[in-house]
């Protein structure tokens, strides 16, 4: 229920306190106190009586008329009746009531009689006409007639609400949208909101032109690098390498950006990182531009690499046992303490420029070539097959990795010169053939396409 009062009770203190009082108290546990007025319980100490009287008249939806047997006869100090005087204040109440056509229950206590038209002054002769109700008394209201009483009140609370509404819907219908200024200062006034609208408009035209179409970009292209990390777990290699490429195109790891109109500011956020990713085995990611992708701890085993560019990658910790590096770009990737057991280095740049790569239809632009190496600290390279790969630039190499039972197989590869020195570059060329064709059946269908490959990279030459 709204917080105004709803309800008001007009009454005579020497006819009826007693029986009000209970009155207010009934009425107010059912409708909520804040819905009932009766001034000597609600008017507030130092308030103005006149004013705050004709105030919540003004905003009552029902009026109750207490009448006792001594309402109508009550003689005033100059011995007159005081409901014959205008300025009375409970016949003012009720008149006030009447002329805005509120609402008045007449309420006799007991076997009081309604008044006769006759025997009412002015206006009040029209609270005759109105139906009156009983309620009876004897130190204590009688319950079947109090809830009498409040079907009747909830009955004309919700006519009240529903004439209200149905006022406001006709306001909103007919009222004119400009109606002409009466003043002055209503004139100057409109005219300043009318000077705000077009600062308001002038501000949001180019939001809705510029800046609208890049938040409805940013939007999509959220969306889009959602769908592309869910396609990573697809198990259609095809559209794996489509959002593996696209996430590495829009996400790079060490430049801190992504096309588009994200930010920095967004790129933790909508561009997770693909390290600790777990790629099902034999992942393929061959032919694709993976410069600069974070695949720090990942589980990439047995996955294909062949002729991609791994520049500046970040491969540490990474799990890439088997995996195939053939005519791969590892220029200035981290590789430190990544498993590279039995991995395939073919034909791998590790330090070179790779531009003949451009035939297969990438075109590689290394800015910081001859500032980068690859970093081979610490990595496993138990039974990896080191195949026509220039090792002399790689950082951290240790003769301990290339060396022992679990020692790499290496075929026309230089190897830095602190090592060339006890290893030589073509220690395991003959055994490399027959290790290819039994780990990798579906690229060499037999021991001679092996032994073929291989004799090709024996023939590469070095400057």
């Amino acid at each position: 229920m709204s917080n105004r009062k709803s309800i008001f009770i007009s009454y005579r203190r020497a006819d009826s306190r007693e029986f009000t009082r209970d009155l207010y108290d009934r009425l107010a546990r059912h409708f909520q106190n804040e819905a009932v007025f009766r001034d000597l319980d609600t008017i507030p100490p130092g308030a103005n009586f006149k004013q705050y009287i004709e105030r919540e008249l003004a905003q009552c939806k029902i009026f109750i008329a207490v009448i006792g047997p001594r309402w109508r006869g009550i003689i005033g100090s100059d011995g007159k009746r005081r409901l014959n005087k205008p300025d009375d204040w409970v016949r003012r109440e009720i008149e006030y009531a009447l002329e805005r056509k509120i609402p008045v229950i007449p309420l006799l206590i007991n076997t009081t009689k309604m008044s006769r038209a006759e025997d009412l002054p002015g206006l009040l002769k029209k609270l005759s006409e109105r139906n009156c109700m009983w309620v009876r008394y004897d130190s204590s209201l009688n319950e079947h007639d109090v809830k009498k009483l409040i079907r009747g009140v909830e009955h004309h609370l919700k006519e009240a609400e529903i004439d209200e509404s149905s006022y406001i819907e006709q306001v909103a219908e007919f009222s004119p949208v400009f109606d002409r200024p009466n003043t002055l200062k209503e004139a100057q006034s409109r005219r300043w909101d009318w000077f705000q609208i077009i600062i308001f408009l002038l501000i949001l035209v180019p939001f809705l032109y510029f800046l609208f179409p890049k938040l409805l970009n940013f939007l999509v292209h959220d969306y889009k690098i959602q769908q592309h990390y869910v396609n990573l777990d697809a198990k259609d290699q095809t559209i794996k390498r489509k959002s593996l490429l696209f996430l590495t195109k829009n996400c790079r790891s060490n430049e801190g950006r992504i096309t588009g109109y994200l930010t920095e500011l967004f790129r933790d956020r909508y561009c997770r990182s693909l390290a600790e990713k777990q790629f099902s085995k034999n992942a393929d990611f061959s032919f694709t531009n993976l410069s600069y992708v974070d695949f720090r701890s990942a589980s990439l085993r047995s996955a294909n690499f062949s002729s991609t560019n791994l520049r500046n990658a970040d491969l540490s910790n990474a799990d890439l046992s088997g995996a195939s590096f053939i005519n791969t770009n590892l220029s200035g990737a981290n590789l430190s303490d990544a498993n590279l057991n039995s991995v395939i280095l073919s034909n791998t740049n590790l330090r070179r420029d790779i531009s003949s790569l451009d035939d297969l239809g990438y075109t590689w632009y290394f800015e910081d070539f001859f500032s980068s190496t690859t970093d081979l600290s610490n990595a496993d390279l138990s039974f990896a097959i080191i195949l026509a790969t220039d090792l002399r630039y790689v950082d951290k190499t240790t003769y301990q990795q290339l060396v022992g039972k679990k020692s790499p197989l290496l075929c026309n590869s230089l190897l830095p010169e602190n090592i060339s020195n006890n290893v030589s570059k073509d220690r395991d060329c003959n055994e490399i053939p027959e290790v290819l064709y039994k780990q990798y059946p579906s690229w060499f269908s037999s021991l001679e396409n092996a032994e073929r490959f291989v004799h090709e990279q024996r023939q590469k030459s070095w400057d």
